[in-house]
């Protein structure tokens, strides 16, 4: 990739003050570490996309400070930090801005029955912008999402996931003053994610 290229990179966590979050698990940085580095080197243009149930109600930048595989005591699955990135990420509301010229305007989000992580939007515009955007809506509606393959942590490996085998086992080796033989807690003086 070099300068006039675009990445896509979906994101994590979005704020209302500009900034996007990236879980990291990797303690080495992760793909968005990689990506970061690159487009420095590189002068590629990276957009942030993110659906708006990826909204949480605080900043970003200072949760990110209190998030970290070295801060996390206990866990449901692998400790993780969160990448604090300044971007304005596309959403729903700017994807239909960019593909209908309409405006839409989230006024209730969620639901059950396959409803979840749903928005209802309210869409303004004329008959051909809305009814454009109402030919998006519809086309991805009930979409098939791809198949995702989770790992069996009976048989992970990753060294790190409070879930996996070899975790576990690391962790049982570790002097942190709890019984890490049934139940990792961390060090004193952790988080608690």
């Amino acid at each position: 990739m070099g300068e006039g290229d675009v990445y896509i990179k979906g994101v994590n966590a979005i704020d209302t003050r500009g900034y996007v979050g990236v879980i990291l698990a990797s303690l080495a940085g992760g793909t968005i570490g990689q990506v970061l580095q690159s487009q420095r080197r590189r002068k590629f243009q990276v957009i942030y996309v993110a659906g708006l149930e990826k909204f949480i109600p605080t900043s970003i930048k200072e949760v990110a400070k209190e998030a970290g595989r070295d801060k996390i005591v206990d866990c449901m699955g692998i400790p993780t930090g969160l990448c604090p990135i300044e971007a304005d990420p596309i959403t729903e509301v700017q994807a239909f801005k960019l593909l209908a010229g309409v405006e839409a305007i989230p006024i209730a989000a969620g639901g059950v029955g396959g409803a979840e992580g749903s928005i209802v939007m309210l869409i303004k515009g004329n008959e051909a912008e809305v009814t454009k955007a109402m030919e998006i809506a519809r086309g991805m509606k009930n979409a098939q999402l791809p198949e995702v393959n989770l790992p069996n942590c009976r048989t992970c490996h990753s060294p790190g996931c409070y879930l996996s085998a070899v975790g576990s086992r690391q962790r049982g080796k570790q002097k942190t003053g709890y019984d890490a033989s049934s139940h990792y807690v961390g060090k004193k003086g952790g988080k608690v994610s």
